[in-house]
């Protein structure tokens, strides 16, 4: 099922600047393979593309995708200014050359329904020389650039190959849930664990080893303009000095519930009751006009001007100074130690548990620093990269 849609250029803009955007609900819709083959065919066509931001999919897309009976429904959204002329509404020059495109990607869709089949998807886990994640949105780059390919190079991951879908992590752990094959998860909270032990796709016992599940540690940081113009220094700053702020959607982010309760015992151990901390929360989102879906689309907004911070995970600030923006952070002296868990399901391959076991390893945790995230190995936590905050809980 294929919904379009025509999206006005302005929110081609809030997209990042993108002419499409898929709606597949964060793989609850759609399967990954659909998504890429579409992705990839207007992309050789020289178009830009987005994933569900600013458009995830509406009603169509999630009451009737049902990506494990066979059922893939994908909105695609087009900035109506490469057809239409948007003040006069008649077509515009670029009218033909778009219906032609589009004749080619009718043909990549019945291509992507082969490549899937009609018959549902009974590959749940994965094959055995295939591990096929899900995780939460920002740790994407450290995944494809970092660990995978350190993993490739090990005895156990030698010609292991690897299919990725990355979202918010609670519409993650919901399409999991709902049927996406998933050998490998990587959430942002326990819960979106727990939600699938619940389920019986990962085992009780997945907590049952040496850092209890927990793949990698952060801390929630205020991401500033180049020199902390503002002298942000602590989340009551953001309060008094009366500044907008970027934070993900606490419905769909783990990350942002993160942020609420760094707000909140930061509120507490300040010496605030638990009703004058809630007011310190409802403070500060207050002053939260963007609330994008996930903590990597907040930073995107944020590098692109929205806001005067950002509140977010240290290795997102990491990872932007990384990628050449322009932004500074601070480690507010009272913040929240974040554990980010790691599972693999309960069909997945062996192969799934080897690149877990690769992600605790001395290697694999040295690659995580190198991204941005604090090791749960304690002994190759470097303080003067990641310094522990004074008061942290």
């Amino acid at each position: 099922i294929i919904d379009w849609h025509s999206m006005p250029s302005a929110a081609g803009r809030l997209g990042r600047g993108c002419d499409f955007v898929l709606g597949d609900r964060f793989g609850q819709a759609c399967s990954p393979q659909v998504t890429a083959i579409v992705e990839q065919a207007l992309q050789s066509r020289g178009y830009r593309v987005a994933r569900n931001n600013p458009y995830a999919g509406g009603f169509t897309t999630e009451h009737y995708g049902r990506p494990s009976k066979g059922v893939h429904a994908l909105q695609i959204e087009i900035d109506r200014s490469l057809y239409l002329d948007e003040a006069s509404l008649r077509p515009s020059g670029g009218f033909s050359a778009l219906k032609a495109d589009l004749k080619v990607l009718f043909a990549v869709l019945a291509f992507a329904a082969l490549v899937v089949g009609c018959g549902g998807n009974s590959d749940s886990g994965s094959g055995g020389d295939k591990v096929q994640v899900v995780a939460y949105s920002t740790p994407q780059t450290a995944y494809e650039e970092g660990l995978q390919p350190g993993f490739n190079g090990t005895p156990e991951g030698d010609g292991i190959e690897f299919s990725n879908s990355f979202g918010p992590s609670g519409d993650q752990s919901r399409a999991v849930e709902a049927g996406q094959p998933a050998g490998y998860v990587n959430f942002a909270l326990e819960t979106d664990v727990t939600r699938l032990v619940d389920s019986g796709q990962v085992a009780e016992t997945w907590q049952d080893n040496k850092y209890k599940g927990i793949v990698t540690n952060s801390v929630v940081s205020i991401v500033t303009r180049p020199g902390n113009p503002e002298d942000v220094q602590s989340f009551q700053d953001i309060v008094d000095k009366d500044l907008e702020v970027v934070t993900p959607n606490p419905f769909t982010s783990g990350g942002a519930r993160w942020n609420i309760m760094a707000i909140y015992g930061a509120a507490i151990h300040a010496g605030d009751t638990p009703e004058q901390a809630l007011g310190a929360v409802k403070d500060v989102l207050a002053q939260a006009p963007v609330q994008p879906a996930s903590a990597r689309d907040a930073l995107q907004a944020f590098v692109g001007g929205a806001g005067d911070v950002l509140i977010s995970y240290e290795n997102e600030a990491i990872a932007a100074q990384n990628a050449g923006e322009d932004v500074d952070y601070v480690l507010p002296e009272s913040t929240i130690l974040i554990e980010q868990p790691a599972a693999v399901t309960v069909d997945a391959p062996k192969s799934a548990t080897d690149f877990l076991d690769y992600l605790w390893s001395d290697a694999g945790q040295k690659v995580w620093s190198e991204q941005g995230y604090r090791p749960v190995n304690k002994s190759l936590v470097d303080e003067s990269i990641y310094p522990t905050p004074k008061d942290e809980f």
